[in-house]
């Protein structure tokens, strides 16, 4: 079976996630690619779904106390999950 990507919104990114699973899809058959994200988003989505991988070209530096993303790249660093 391939893999299912998976190129959403963050906003609805872990209720799609629960959609595949409900559907049958296997969570370590999942990919979840996005463009841009936050630390906070990647955390979320690999505590509450450890086994989908998660691509992304670009993570900024947080979100902010008013919920707006801090823009930031740390696109020319390799980061390990361990270390955001």
């Amino acid at each position: 079976m391939q893999s299912v990507v998976l190129a959403v919104l963050c906003s609805n990114t872990m209720f799609t996630l629960q959609v595949l699973l409900s559907k049958g899809v296997e969570e370590g058959k999942i990919l979840f690619l996005s463009l841009i994200a936050a630390p906070e988003g990647i955390h979320r989505i690999c505590a509450a779904f450890p086994r989908v991988k998660v691509i992304t070209s670009e993570i900024d530096e947080g979100i902010g106390a008013d919920f707006q993303v801090i823009p930031g790249t740390q696109a020319h660093q390799c980061l390990s999950l361990d270390t955001l």
